[in-house]
């Protein structure tokens, strides 16, 4: 197994146990399937600017042409974090090469992305909107591990 695969497995088996108070959520949720809420609170606590990495290419079963589908999302941080990345999600500092090794996808589509676009996103139900109790408990969350995600 190649180092970069290590190191992603050795994490998620931590990120797996790690409860975000007052959510019934892990850490590993918010890398896969809750990505969107933790970089938003990333966003609306540390003023760090949204990317999305969304596949152009993905084929669901049955369908006879590919959707764009949300891969992940993260932050980008404003100075690159030495030997570990210049982009943050729920485990704290990493690399593309990193999230292109744990996700898989067709074709990548890397996008900058406002609050406004997300806030639109979340009205046409194309990503699921968190309640304000949830980014709250997030927020907090970033607060109290605040050199993580710095």
């Amino acid at each position: 197994m190649r180092k970069i695969d290590k190191l992603i497995e050795d994490n998620q088996d931590k990120l797996e146990d790690i409860i975000v108070p007052q959510t019934p959520y892990t850490l590993m949720d918010y890398i896969h399937g809750r990505c969107q809420v933790f970089a938003q609170a990333l966003h609306e606590e540390l003023g760090y600017e949204l990317e999305f990495f969304w596949d152009h290419g993905y084929w669901f079963d049955d369908d006879d042409y590919p959707s764009t589908v949300l891969v992940h999302a993260y932050c980008i941080l404003p100075k690159g974090v030495p030997f570990k990345g210049k982009y943050v999600d729920a485990r704290g500092a990493l690399s593309k090469r990193m999230m292109q090794q744990e996700y898989e996808y067709s074709i990548p589509l890397y996008e900058k992305y406002s609050i406004d676009r997300l806030e639109e996103d979340y009205k046409q139900n194309i990503l699921e909107q968190p309640t304000k109790e949830e980014i709250k408990a997030v927020r907090n969350y970033i607060r109290e591990n605040i050199n993580k995600y710095k």
